[in-house]
C-alpha cells in the first residue's frame, strides 16, 4: 500500500503542490479564526459576569472602555454584536475553506486518475502480461482516492486540528496557565499511547484492505468477462465463493 501511495505521489504535478500550499494557508487562517472566536467567548463571559474586569483586558479596554461608565447595557449589546460578527465571519471562512478543499480533492483525483490511465495504456506490453487488470483498476479507482481523500485530506485535517489546538492552547494559557498545562500533558500522553499501540495494526489493516480489494475485483472480472464459459462449465459457485471468501 505504501509503495502504491508513493507511486501516486510521483505522478502529482507541481501545480498540485502549490494548490496544497494555498489550502495549508487557509488552514492556518481558519485556526486563527477559531482561536479568536474562543477568545472572544472568554472575554464576553468575564465581562458579562463582572463588567469591571474589562479594565484587565487591555485590547478590549481601548475599544469599549469609555462605554462602561455611561451605559453598561450598551456595552453588553456591543459585545454580543461583536461576538456574532466574529462567528459569522468564521463560519463563512470555514464554508469557503471546505469548498476549496473539496474542489482541490475532486479535481486532482480526476487529473491523477487520467495520468495513471495514460501511463498504463502507454506502458510496456510486458506490464499487462505480468499483472492482472484488477490491480490496475484498483490503483486507478482505489489507490488514488486513498491518496487524496484519506492521506492528503487527512493530513490537511490533522494540520488544521493541530493549528487550532495550538491557537486555543495559547488562549487557554493566558486564561488558566496551570489547568491548561495539566490538560495538555494528559491529552498528549493519551494520544501518544493510543498511536503507539495501534500504529502497526492500522498498517496491517490497510495492507489487508488493498489485498482484498484486488482479489474481489479479480473474481468479479473473471466471472463477468468469461460469463459464457462460466455458464457452460457451471462454475458459478466457484466465482461466488471467490467473491465471498477472498
Amino acid at each position: 500500500m505504501l509503495n502504491q501511495i508513493k507511486k501516486c505521489f510521483i505522478l502529482i504535478e507541481r501545480a498540485t503542490v502549490w494548490q496544497g500550499a494555498v489550502v495549508s494557508i487557509l488552514v492556518l487562517l481558519t485556526a486563527l479564526l477559531e482561536a479568536l472566536g474562543i477568545g472572544m467567548i472568554f472575554a464576553f463571559v468575564q465581562v458579562l459576569i463582572e463588567p469591571a474586569r474589562i479594565q484587565e483586558l487591555a485590547w478590549l479596554k481601548d475599544i469599549v472602555g469609555p462605554i462602561i461608565a455611561s451605559n453598561e447595557k450598551s456595552l453588553i449589546t456591543l459585545l454580543v454584536f461583536g461576538l456574532l460578527t466574529v462567528y459569522i465571519a468564521k463560519n463563512a471562512a470555514l464554508l469557503g475553506f471546505y469548498y476549496v478543499q473539496t474542489r482541490f480533492v475532486a479535481m486532482n483525483e480526476y487529473l491523477l486518475s487520467a495520468r495513471l490511465v495514460n501511463s498504463y495504456l502507454r506502458g510496456a506490453y510486458k506490464l499487462h502480461l505480468t499483472r492482472n487488470s484488477a490491480e490496475f483498476i484498483r490503483n486507478i479507482t482505489g489507490a488514488i482516492t486513498t491518496v487524496f481523500s484519506n492521506v492528503i485530506v487527512g493530513f490537511i485535517n490533522l494540520a488544521s486540528e493541530i493549528a487550532v489546538i495550538i491557537a486555543l492552547s495559547a488562549v487557554m494559557l493566558l486564561v488558566e496557565p496551570m489547568l491548561s498545562l495539566g490538560a495538555a500533558l494528559i491529552s498528549g500522553l493519551t494520544v501518544f499511547i493510543f498511536f503507539a499501540v495501534s500504529k502497526n495494526r492500522f498498517v496491517a489493516w490497510g495492507e489487508r484492505e488493498q489485498t482484498l480489494t484486488k482479489t474481489i475485483l479479480q473474481a468479479l472480472q473473471q466471472g463477468f468477462y468469461s460469463i459464457k464459459e462460466v455458464k457452460i462449465l457451471g462454475r458459478q459457485q466457484f466465482i461466488l465463493r471467490s467473491f465471498k471468501v477472498p
